[in-house]
């Protein structure tokens, strides 16, 4: 179900919106992304949202999910942050693949939004900038980077940190939003293990530990 059949169906039975998680399978279509050897981020992206959606189904303090794509499909940047438009309560998750000029750098790197590292200009599918997000809207993206860290790294998974940047999904005016790098392309094992159905199982398994623990545990987040 789209977000635009999703509220006219509610509106159409007086049910609330739920708060729903936008789950963004970065790239895709004609945008491949960071390439090395066969591999492309973008079907490492959808393969992985695809397995989050599944894994937080079966978790009912999980909310709801909805994906910017469920396939191999071109999407612009404005068009992905555009998917939570008509959902008053939404969080943001966008999913990517690092690559590195340095072939030691590996592990994930998750980011919100700042001006820290500014983010580099985007090469595929140029869209109009957008102005930073309300500042409270900024500090619970920061607050949602950091539980998925540490839910991550008491997963046994190699967490570099919260980067705060300015990319411009994490500009998102709307709802609270994170991206995610799950590994690096340009490091020989975080390439191995990316390539692998059953890792990437585990990335989408920990993924999905992290968002329902935190939604069960942030006081003020609506219930489904």
């Amino acid at each position: 179900m789209g977000p635009i059949v999703a509220a006219l169906y509610f509106a159409a039975h007086s049910v609330a919106i739920p708060l729903t998680l936008i789950v963004d399978a970065g790239h895709g279509g004609d945008d491949p992304g960071a390439m090395s050897q066969k591999l492309r981020e973008k079907n490492i992206t959808l393969a992985v949202a695809l397995k989050l959606q599944k894994a937080l189904k079966k978790r009912p303090e999980a909310p709801p999910v909805l994906l910017t794509r469920h396939s191999d499909a071109t999407l612009a940047l404005d068009e992905r942050v555009g998917v939570g438009e008509l959902l008053p309560q939404a969080y943001f998750l966008s999913l990517h693949v690092n690559d590195s000029s340095h072939r030691k750098d590996h592990g994930v790197v998750i980011y919100a939004y700042g001006m820290t590292m500014p983010a580099p200009k985007s090469r595929h599918n140029p869209v109009e900038p957008l102005g930073p997000p309300p500042e409270d809207l900024a500090k619970e993206s920061g607050r949602f980077a950091l539980a998925i860290a540490e839910s991550l790294r008491a997963q046994k998974f190699a967490v570099e940190g919260v980067v705060h940047s300015d990319y411009y999904v994490l500009r998102n005016r709307r709802h609270p939003s994170v991206l995610v790098e799950l590994g690096y392309l340009s490091n020989t094992k975080d390439r191995e293990r990316l390539a692998k159905a059953d890792y990437q199982q585990r990335l989408a398994d920990a993924l999905a530990k992290a968002v329902a623990g935190y939604f069960s545990r942030r006081p003020g987040l609506p219930k489904k």
